[in-house]
């Protein structure tokens, strides 16, 4: 097998799988709501999250004086993926997304789509941008495996509706997918869409002004 020179990257990584087996003492600690704890490393925080590495060194913050941050409606799983994503920097959601069309269980679908939302919500407030941006991916390519089975997508919704809030950044996109999904399947079934949408009245708002604007731009 071939041989390559080391790069910086394997240098960090390297590092920080080391830091990970405990090669320094943590130095801070993350908190879920449930009691969970992650013994963390300020460094570590310092490179993916500046939001987060505030909190922990700034004397401004409550968080700085006590030692620990408690990640408020955060779900232990993910912070779980959060925290090793920062020692890893690799993350695999490849098991969240259903089959092309089809749900084999609703409850399980469902519990995945909320997982994914609230992980971007939890990477979003830290401003953990990488996580952000794939986790955003993911749940894009639900879009695209939903075929014309509008169920999916209405699994989605109702997953993002228990949420308090949404980020409009992530509202704004799956409305964007949402109105693409309108032109790839003109076939849609339309008295199911138009169920979905009356359930999501703020997001069909959304569909609608990303439609409106896609046809605008074909005319121009």
């Amino acid at each position: 097998m071939p041989s390559y020179p080391p790069t910086g990257l394997d240098a960090v990584t390297s590092g920080l799988n080391k830091l990970q087996q405990g090669a320094m003492p943590t130095d801070f600690v993350l908190e879920s709501s449930s009691g969970k704890t992650w013994n963390v490393h300020k460094a570590v925080l310092l490179m993916h999250s500046d939001v987060l590495f505030l909190m922990a060194t700034s004397p401004n913050f409550v968080e700085s004086q006590n030692g620990r941050a408690v990640l408020e409606d955060a779900a232990d799983r993910c912070i779980d993926v959060l925290v090793d994503y920062m020692y890893s920097l690799s993350i695999n959601l490849r098991g969240c997304f259903p089959r092309y069309g089809v749900i084999i269980d609703t409850e399980v679908t469902k519990s995945e789509a909320s997982f994914l939302i609230g992980l971007y919500r939890l990477a979003h407030m830290y401003n953990v941008e990488a996580v952000v941006h794939q986790v955003l991916e993911e749940l894009v390519a639900w879009f695209a495996r939903a075929g014309t089975s509008i169920e999916i997508i209405e699994l989605l919704l109702d997953a993002g509706a228990e949420f308090d809030s949404v980020p409009s950044e992530l509202q704004g996109r799956l409305a964007m997918e949402m109105a693409r999904l309108f032109d790839w399947h003109p076939r849609l079934d339309m008295d199911k869409v138009h169920s979905v949408m009356q359930k999501h009245p703020e997001f069909a708002v959304d569909v609608l002004h990303e439609t409106l604007l896609k046809n605008r731009n074909r005319q121009q």
